[in-house]
């Protein structure tokens, strides 16, 4: 059984010892991370890591992440919007400066509020999206007969999700 990194520190093995552990730890998870970028991105630009089952993969990523999520996202910006222009209302008036709405809106919900929280909704959305349809997979084994098939799980499973968030990212 592992031991969260953290609870190492609390148990009195002393905070040395529990720093280096949780440097290693740290150090581990980044290599891995980085292994795996390395690998979509080499599998990305690589034509013959594009099959079909992949290129369908990607496609229905990008049907969800993007056209599907249009129509919560235009109501979660409607309403952060509708609240943020209420609160700027309310506290402009209330410091007797109500000439400046037009230009405090202009810079709090156009520029900065609505892409930061479009982003948010549009990466939460699809985290958990992927995150539940592979381990769903996982539990119908459906992952382990993908291993047994020989099929390169990276390849398969994260590059298409992997290039349809770095795709979204630039729209």
């Amino acid at each position: 059984m592992r031991v969260p990194f953290y609870s190492q520190i609390l148990t009195g093995r002393g905070i040395i010892s529990g720093m280096g552990r949780f440097f290693r730890y740290f150090l581990r998870n980044t290599f891995y991370l980085g292994a795996i970028s390395s690998e979509c991105v080499a599998g990305a630009v690589r034509p013959s890591s594009w099959v079909l089952p992949v290129r369908q993969r990607f496609t229905r990523q990008i049907l969800f992440g993007g056209v599907e999520a249009i129509p919560f996202t235009m109501f979660a910006g409607v309403t952060a919007g509708i609240v943020l222009t209420l609160n700027s209302y309310k506290f402009l008036e209330f410091t007797g400066q109500i000439d400046f709405l037009g230009p405090v809106l202009s810079i709090l919900v156009i520029r900065e509020a609505a892409p930061f929280f479009a982003c948010v909704i549009i990466i939460s959305a699809s985290a958990s999206a992927i995150t539940t349809e592979i381990a769903m997979m996982r539990v119908n084994g459906e992952v382990d007969l993908l291993e047994g098939q020989g099929v390169n799980l990276v390849q398969f499973l994260v590059m298409p999700v992997r290039s349809d968030l770095r795709w979204r990212r630039r729209g």
